[in-house]
């Protein structure tokens, strides 16, 4: 797991425990289905070279399929943030490969599935992180030259924006200020589309 509360933890200050987030259904199926995962490692893998830092191409690879095939697990039972998690570890996959001078865009369009999966079922129940997520995937859809499906994604987030204005009016702990990043970032890129060095960064 990336993320520590996942782990029954222990305080030495306070002499408490703190029990995992994991729910119990959850629990159980990555309980069930832990053979699986461990097949993503190759059987002859050293634990220096998986948890040395720095850690090599392979190492890094194998730890987001591991992170990935966890995720999908958790998105069984609509655990938050899962198809989340997933389309970001396919993000990173995408870009060690791309930094590494090989083709990044199977691990784009696994991304680009899983983050619009998530933004469609509202995983995020968070304005500025569903904001993030509508971005990302217009830029994916961009990038992969699927115009229609970035022209409906600038679309979701001028809604977005709309809602979040008008929720805000009677709730000031609505910030619309990250909705209108996104759209202002979305709409640059479409500018920028011709550009050489466009999804060079």
């Amino acid at each position: 797991s990336p993320d520590k509360r996942d782990f029954i933890t222990f305080s030495q200050q306070t002499k408490t425990e703190t029990k995992s987030s994991i729910g119990p259904l959850v629990l159980k199926q990555l309980q069930d289905t832990m053979a699986a995962r461990k097949a993503l490692i190759p059987k002859d893998a050293k634990p220096e070279v998986y948890f040395g830092v720095p850690r090599g191409f392979e190492a890094v690879i194998d730890s987001f399929r591991l992170s990935i095939a966890r995720a999908k697990v958790e998105a069984e039972f609509d655990w938050p943030y899962a198809r989340y998690k997933a389309g970001m570890a396919f993000l990173k996959m995408a870009i060690l490969y791309r930094d590494s001078g090989l083709s990044d865009e199977d691990y784009l369009r696994q991304a680009l599935e899983s983050l619009e999966t998530s933004f469609r079922r509202s995983e995020a129940k968070n304005l500025e992180i569903e904001s993030q997520i509508a971005y990302i995937v217009a830029a994916l859809s961009l990038r992969l030259n699927q115009i229609d499906r970035f022209q409906g994604f600038l679309s979701a987030l001028d809604k977005l924006k709309q809602e979040a204005t008008e929720q805000a009016k009677t709730n000031p702990a609505i910030k619309v200020t990250s909705v209108e990043q996104m759209g202002r970032k979305a709409k640059d890129l479409w500018v920028d589309r011709e550009s050489p060095d466009l999804w060079k960064h």
